[in-house]
């Protein structure tokens, strides 16, 4: 999340720091991150891909799907690396990985974006949601 943070407070006018690609683009990371966890987690009897095959597909898949949905975010691709080459702790929260920290923290930055952007006058955010 701190690239996100820096993204917010650097280039709050880039398209790739607006709320709607913000908030997306982890959802997506977060979703792609967790299904390729089926495929790759022992837990799951799917063990079909390594774990080491898994990483690296992750954010491939996700900037893919995002640049098709046009909400690319680059700096959601560390939330699925994260997720999938996390330790137990993080991986046996399964779903509320989503919620928790992704999610939560995507708003709780965007929300600290807008308020932080719009006290100056040179300043605007966000450009669109």
């Amino acid at each position: 999340m701190g690239a996100v943070a820096a993204m917010l407070a650097a280039a709050p006018s880039s398209p790739l720091a607006q709320p709607r690609n913000v908030f997306f683009g982890h959802l997506i990371a977060g979703v792609i991150a967790l299904l390729l966890d089926y495929l790759c987690n022992p837990k799951f009897d799917l063990n079909y891909i390594p774990p080491w095959v898994a990483a690296p597909l992750c954010p491939g898949f996700s900037m893919g799907l995002q640049a098709k949905l046009g909400i690319l975010h680059p700096p959601s691709c560390s939330a699925c690396v994260i997720y999938t080459m996390g330790l137990p702790h993080i991986k046996n929260i399964g779903w509320y990985y989503l919620a928790c920290p992704l999610l939560l923290d995507s708003v709780i930055l965007i929300l600290i974006a807008c308020i932080f952007n719009n006290l100056s006058e040179d300043r605007s955010y966000p450009l669109y949601w």
